[in-house]
């Protein structure tokens, strides 16, 4: 495991994550090693894998995933951009959170709880 997302604390019990949970997968070329153990860690808990990629790789993340969403995505100069995706992401936390209203708010609030407790953003 990479030394950069470990912590000398236990993780806290509000970490838990289970079948209520989702795991959003943005996955392009070149893909990275670990996200087989990424999926299996996510089947594992029985967390929903909705994963967002490109048309090449639709077919094969319908395998490890409760929804796929393919994107087309352009690739400039043999270099893949992620615009797409992020805007993507942005637009279903925008209605995700209009439709789930306050304990959405309080997931973030958690989250950014989270975030300042493992101390991950500068």
């Amino acid at each position: 495991m990479n030394s950069s997302f470990s912590t000398e604390r236990p993780v806290p019990a509000k970490c838990v994550t289970g079948p209520r949970d989702v795991a959003l997968l943005m996955t392009l070329e070149p893909r990275p090693k670990f996200q087989a153990a990424l999926t299996s860690y996510a089947r594992t808990t029985r967390m929903n894998v909705i994963t967002l990629t490109d048309h090449r790789h639709y077919a094969l993340a319908q395998r490890f995933s409760r929804l796929v969403i393919g994107c087309h995505v352009a690739a400039y100069g043999g270099v893949t951009s992620h615009a797409t995706l992020t805007s993507l992401v942005r637009l279903l936390a925008i209605a995700y959170i209009g439709r789930a209203g306050e304990p959405a708010r309080q997931r973030m609030a958690l989250i950014d709880e989270i975030n300042e407790e493992i101390d991950l953003f500068d």
